[in-house]
């Protein structure tokens, strides 16, 4: 992924493949972001995604970066899943909540101001222990982490993968335990 920023321009660029990518353009301008969404851009992979998805809860993205957060819940509703997000721990507790009989996945960011991921989770998990969570790192390697941890930087590929696997694997567990 990069990311530049000139003149009050930020652009954000992602490549899956040499010649094939997405690209984000996002303007700032006295704090209101507008977001243009990529041209019709399909890879194999996300066809590959769209046709094997399983899942129809809602994830919930928690990432304390603006740029990020919106990035992963475009190229999630890009796929076809539902998101709903939050920038810390605090209010992920608070929108988990909201939506609790409805999340499927919490996707978060280890380290954040206030409640890091890892004390979201948690807390998360008192509430439903059998709810998948998926953590993002840039400290992934170092980390040692009991869920799956995507590293950071990462592709659409990556992430769409990563979660379809883990939702695929909670799915099967689900219709395990009602035999």
């Amino acid at each position: 992924m990069l990311v530049t920023m000139e003149h009050n321009v930020r652009e954000v660029s992602t490549f899956e493949q040499i010649g094939n990518g997405v690209r984000l353009i996002m303007w700032e301008a006295e704090g209101v972001q507008v977001l243009r969404p990529p041209e019709n851009v399909t890879s194999p992979k996300r066809v590959l995604a769209k046709k094997t998805k399983v899942q129809r809860g809602i994830i919930l993205v928690v990432e304390d970066d603006l740029t990020i957060r919106e990035l992963v819940r475009m190229f999630l509703e890009n796929e076809g899943y539902t998101v709903v997000t939050a920038h810390d721990g605090e209010e992920g507790l608070l929108v988990y909540k909201r939506h609790q009989l409805n999340i499927a996945l919490l996707l978060t960011d280890v380290r954040m101001p206030g409640m890091n991921g890892v004390d979201l989770a948690d807390r998360v998990l008192q509430l439903d222990s059998h709810l998948p969570v998926v953590f993002m790192s840039g400290d992934a390697p170092q980390l040692n982490l009991r869920s799956t941890c995507l590293a950071k930087p990462f592709n659409s590929a990556d992430l769409i993968g990563t979660l379809d696997q883990v939702l695929h694997a909670t799915q099967r567990t689900q219709e395990t335990d009602r035999l």
